[in-house]
């Protein structure tokens, strides 16, 4: 999936502990779940954070996120919507798309 071209342009806020989110940071590129809140479906999903290589619990940065299965949310995704990455049953952000790239499915 790394070398699939990005889907999308998104803010992402990484929760704190206290907000139920991780207790250690994460790094470019980690592998979460994304979900949409009005759909019943969810993708894996690679952030690429643009401009560093590590998030902490409670940081805001922006990312390049490519999904596995782009066009299952081919006609949700557009700027300003938001989505929210789980790790297992846990909530660790919430997104809001900035740019949408490419809903298309990867080639293999």
């Amino acid at each position: 999936m790394d070398h699939f071209n990005p889907n999308i342009i998104a803010e992402l806020y990484f929760l704190t502990t206290e907000e139920g989110g991780r207790k250690t940071p994460c790094r470019s590129g980690f592998r979460p779940i994304m979900r949409i809140p009005e759909l019943d479906t969810a993708t894996t999903a690679s952030p690429k954070f643009i401009n560093q290589e590590i998030v902490s619990p409670g940081e805001t940065v922006i990312a390049s996120i490519t999904l596995l299965v782009p066009e299952m949310f081919k006609n949700y995704m557009q700027t300003g919507k938001g989505f929210e990455l789980f790790e297992g049953h846990n909530r660790i952000a919430k997104g809001n798309v900035i740019e949408v790239l490419s809903m298309e499915p990867h080639a293999e």
